[in-house]
C-alpha cells in the first residue's frame, strides 16, 4: 500500500489527492461514487473544490476503501509513519465502537 505515496505530496489539497488516486485506479466519478455510497456530484465537487469536510471522516473512509488507499493519506495528506499510526488508531476506535454496539444490542432487544 505504500506505493500510493510515490510521486504524491502531502501538501496537495484533498481534491488533488482524490483525483490522482481515482485516475490511478482507473475509476470514473460514477464508479467511485457508487463504490463509496455517495453521489457522483459529491465526488466531482470534492475534486473541484479541493476540500473535504474532515468532520465526516466516514466519507473519507469509504472513499479510501473504494480507492484501496490509506484514509489518513487521502484525507489529511499524512505520509508514512504518521499515516500508519493514525490508521492503527482508527482501527482500534472502530473495533471499540463495534464492541460497544454489540453490548448495546442485547439491551435494546430486551426492551421490546
Amino acid at each position: 500500500m505504500m506505493e500510493q505515496f510515490e510521486n504524491l505530496t502531502a501538501f496537495e489539497p484533498f481534491g488533488v489527492r482524490l483525483r490522482r488516486l481515482r485516475i490511478k485506479r482507473g475509476l470514473t466519478h460514477a464508479n467511485l461514487a457508487k463504490a463509496s455510497h455517495i453521489t457522483t456530484a459529491e465526488v466531482r465537487e470534492m475534486e473541484r473544490s479541493g476540500d473535504h469536510d474532515h468532520r465526516d471522516f466516514q466519507v473519507g473512509l469509504m472513499l479510501a476503501e473504494a480507492l484501496d488507499a490509506d484514509a489518513s493519506y487521502l484525507c489529511f495528506g499524512l505520509p508514512g509513519r504518521q499515516a500508519r499510526l493514525i490508521a492503527e488508531i482508527n482501527r482500534q476506535v472502530t473495533d471499540l465502537v463495534e464492541r460497544v454496539h454489540a453490548l448495546e444490542r442485547p439491551a435494546e432487544e430486551g426492551e421490546h
